[in-house]
């Protein structure tokens, strides 16, 4: 309900404030509301000054943004994204928890001579801090995967290694307590400029996350294999974790507007009241 009662109380108050500008735009100015006329001595109003219409869209855009970001903020996230519900800066215990999982499952990846790279904010924290980013909410993995069933085999391969150490995994998701590894699969395909591009696999699932979804939408998943291949190696938490090749490319693609700032990228952690 508290939400609920911020959204409308925004709402009351834009609206106050969009009835006083269209009162300020309709009004004649009181000082000079009358002129004389010469042609026949009446005295006449002044038509009302009237405020500029790309003043009114602005506001009106202006109004739709804030509408978007409160359930963005308050609806979609926490209910699409777990970790968004995630406190903005984890405690030291957790971390080590992520470190121990990420150590295992890059160790029995390499032991299956998989094809996999780090990905999404954990390549951005090893890349950055050598290390998992503190305000990190859980770790990404992608692999290539264009054999579905052999892909299949080697991770239950790899996850019966993981229960020998108490972490559960499958193909799409490792675990461990309250640390999660989301396992991206990538194919290749080829576009219609006849370019040869890797893309994201979704399987068939009633139902993906409007969250995803709409970052899918906003920054295309598409990657050139240039960028990515030949992957190279990087000393991450004692163990050799492969990353793309044109590391800061990457980045780019998957962060053009953040890829250089070093605050936390939740920006729940800025707008959390």
């Amino acid at each position: 309900m508290s939400c609920l009662w911020r959204i409308k109380r925004i709402c009351r108050h834009c609206l106050r404030r969009w009835r006083h500008i269209r009162a300020l735009a309709t009004t004649p100015n009181s000082a000079n509301s009358t002129v004389k006329n010469s042609h026949n001595g009446f005295i006449t109003a002044k038509p009302p000054v009237r405020l500029p219409r790309r003043w009114l869209r602005a506001f009106l855009s202006l109004l739709l943004m804030t509408l978007v970001v409160l359930v963005l903020h308050y609806r979609v996230l926490p209910s699409s994204m777990g970790y968004y519900n995630q406190d903005c800066s984890m405690k030291e215990e957790r971390r080590e928890r992520m470190r121990h999982v990420l150590r295992h499952v890059v160790r029995y990846l390499n032991e299956e001579n998989a094809t996999y790279w780090l990905d999404f904010g954990t390549l951005l924290g090893v890349v950055r801090e050598g290390d998992i980013m503190v305000h990190d909410g859980d770790m990404d993995l992608s692999r290539l995967a264009n054999d579905l069933d052999k892909d299949r085999k080697m991770m239950e391969r790899v996850g019966n290694k993981l229960q020998t150490v108490g972490i559960t995994g499958n193909a799409m998701v490792v675990k461990y307590q309250d640390v999660q590894v989301d396992m991206f699969r990538w194919q290749t395909f080829n576009a219609s400029s006849g370019e040869t591009l890797l893309r994201k696999y979704y399987p068939f699932v009633p139902k993906v996350g409007f969250a995803e979804r709409l970052s899918d939408y906003l920054f295309p998943t598409e990657i050139q294999p240039s960028v990515l291949f030949p992957l190279r190696q990087l000393s991450v938490l004692g163990v050799f974790a492969k990353i793309p090749r044109r590391t800061l490319d990457f980045l780019k693609r998957r962060y053009p507007l953040t890829w250089f700032m070093t605050f936390p990228y939740k920006w729940k952690c800025w707008t959390k009241g």
